[in-house]
């Protein structure tokens, strides 16, 4: 698939799954299922952070020299390969934030929190998994 349009319907993807959340945590909470809503709600947070991050990570390659090709040391790769390196480190960064919360639930014994950071790595993997079907990597 041709760049241009892989980010458009990684956009297009992005943004009906967020709607999608905004309806199911809507009639969850309509019909008294409110740890489900909150559960959505997070999901909708992940989903958030990801369109927030790909939207960054266009600018900066856009910019041709924004900091975020040095961080991830893009500068002379091809548009693709910045957006995948720019993009999925930005992600690695936050979604392993995920995983440590999730080892100190684990170690407390917080089922409550587990729950939470098990639905916020799940959304971020499903999420990664796309971007590389539409982007071919």
């Amino acid at each position: 698939m041709e760049m241009t349009q892989a980010k458009q319907e990684y956009a297009a993807f992005l943004k009906g799954l967020s709607t999608e959340l905004i309806t199911e945590s809507k009639a969850k909470r309509a019909a008294g299922d409110q740890y489900e809503a909150v559960l959505d709600t997070i999901r909708l947070n992940v989903v958030n952070i990801f369109t927030q991050m790909f939207n960054k990570a266009q600018r900066d390659i856009d910019q041709k020299g924004g900091p975020l090709l040095e961080i991830y040391k893009a500068e002379n790769d091809p548009a693709n390969v910045q957006l995948e390196k720019v993009y999925m480190g930005l992600l690695e960064k936050i979604s392993g934030q995920w995983v440590e919360a999730l080892k100190e639930a684990k170690e407390f014994d917080d089922h409550d929190n587990i729950t939470k950071e098990e639905a916020k790595i799940a959304m971020a993997d499903q999420l990664h998994g796309q971007f590389r079907q539409y982007f071919d990597l």
